[in-house]
């Protein structure tokens, strides 16, 4: 008899060790997805941090200085070598390079941040042309990587 109530003390004690441990696996699960949710928004913040910056000049009917300002921020942006950075897609945008006395209409993708000073020269040159920026592509995260800059002279 002595036995077995020695047995049952230990089999009660395995069942609790169980049900201990199966509280601690289901906390777990649920604080990885809490953690696993916060992470998400993190990035999605992130993102849209980082486009902030070009957001605020896409639109229709822009001047010549906000299109100037855009072209300039994409340039800062490659030379202090940010992690996310745009090309600029030029449709019929004026561009001159450092010296030059007239513009040539830009129809390119703008990589480098001595072409795009080169545009902003030149943008900030002609005072008859407004500007169409829209986002042409993101990549997979929803980083901005090209803008559409479209130039309407007149």
């Amino acid at each position: 008899m002595d036995n077995a109530s020695k047995a049952l003390i230990i089999a009660g004690a395995v069942l609790i060790a169980v049900m201990l441990v199966s509280v601690g696996v289901m906390i777990y699960q649920q604080a990885s997805g809490v953690i696993g949710q916060g992470q998400s928004s993190m990035d999605a913040l992130e993102v849209q941090m980082a486009n902030q910056i070009y957001t605020q000049y896409i639109g229709n009917a822009k001047n010549r200085n906000a299109c100037a300002q855009l072209i300039d921020t994409a340039a800062q942006q490659i030379s202090a070598g940010a992690e996310h950075t745009v090309e600029l897609k030029t449709v019929k945008v004026p561009s001159r390079t450092a010296g030059a006395t007239t513009s040539t209409e830009s129809n390119a993708t703008v990589k480098t941040a001595d072409d795009m000073r080169n545009l902003a020269r030149g943008v900030r040159a002609e005072s008859n042309y407004t500007y169409k920026i829209e986002v042409s592509k993101t990549d997979t995260s929803g980083y901005y990587t090209e803008l559409t800059i479209t130039g309407t002279k007149g």
